[in-house]
């Protein structure tokens, strides 16, 4: 067990009438990240992984499928050079999803770099999620937040729990 010997602040609305109690233990226990997702059901946020070269990041899928080879249901690529989102009207039913993003110059300096593969190859999707983005570049923290917010829909009704 953790304990933590400070109390933490709550901001909490309350009537002046009533006392906040200041000195409140809150008990816990750390998991890892996955746990909320896997026991309940709950999103605890996306998963950030480095990867050698764009084909490892496919190839080395994390998830365990119960001595079936873990896989990627649905490669999704986000690239400028994409078709827009808004022509795909669903997506094929999956159980692991990966969207990759580029970084500065883009999904395909890193497709050019690994040398032995295709966007046609590697992705089921290659998906612009900010057509006429009036900008020359996309930052990828903005774009992360851009790409699930567009395609969450999608998403959502193709995933199986």
């Amino acid at each position: 067990d953790i304990t933590q010997e400070e109390y933490l602040q709550t901001k909490e609305s309350q009537n002046d009438s009533q006392q906040i109690n200041k000195k409140k233990r809150i008990t816990g226990e750390i998991v890892s990240p996955s746990t909320p997702r896997l026991e309940s059901g709950l999103y605890w946020g996306y998963q950030v992984r480095k990867a050698d070269s764009i084909r490892t990041i496919i190839e080395n899928c994390p998830f365990d499928d119960n001595n079936r080879e873990a896989k990627y249901d649905l490669v999704i690529g986000t690239s400028e050079r994409g078709i827009s989102h808004d022509e795909i009207t669903e997506f094929p039913h999956f159980r692991h999803a990966l969207i990759v993003f580029g970084g500065l110059q883009g999904l395909e300096k890193a497709i050019e770099r690994d040398g032995s593969i295709t966007a046609e190859q590697l992705f089921h999707f290659y998906i612009n999620t900010c057509p006429q983005q009036g900008s020359r570049t996309i930052r990828t923290e903005e774009a992360i937040l851009i790409s699930l917010s567009c395609l969450r829909e999608k998403l959502l009704t193709a995933a199986i729990n």
